[in-house]
């Protein structure tokens, strides 16, 4: 699995610190804070992964990936990084799981979604 999650690990040294941080707090959270927290985490790489393979500009970035923007979300952005080969299908699936729990879906639905997706081309919206 860590092939497929390849992207997670790179970035400067300052985020790596800060993800560590957050991760190391999991611990102390709930078993839904840490899944928020966790699904941020991920959610904020997987941007950093994303940003890397477009060119850089901050008018047009800002139009994509802000609040509200086509690319505001988690679910949309895991879609792109599926797209632009950042990761495979089976992890967008997966991917997709931890976002639908982080937004309320309870975890037990989540999995049977991810289950069913499985068998699945591409994820449902």
């Amino acid at each position: 699995m860590i092939g497929d999650f390849g992207w997670f690990y790179s970035g400067n040294e300052k985020h790596q610190k800060e993800v560590s941080r957050a991760i190391g707090n999991l611990q102390n959270d709930s078993e839904r804070g840490a899944a928020i927290v966790a699904a941020t985490v991920v959610e904020v790489r997987l941007l950093v992964a994303i940003k890397s393979r477009l060119l850089q500009n901050p008018v047009v970035g800002n139009n994509l990936f802000q609040e509200g923007a086509p690319l505001g979300a988690f679910k949309p952005r895991i879609w792109l990084a599926f797209l632009l080969g950042i990761v495979s299908e089976e992890a967008m699936k997966e991917l997709i799981a931890m976002a639908d729990i982080r937004n309320g879906l309870p975890i037990g639905s989540a999995l049977s979604i991810l289950t069913t997706r499985k068998s699945k081309s591409f994820p449902r919206t």
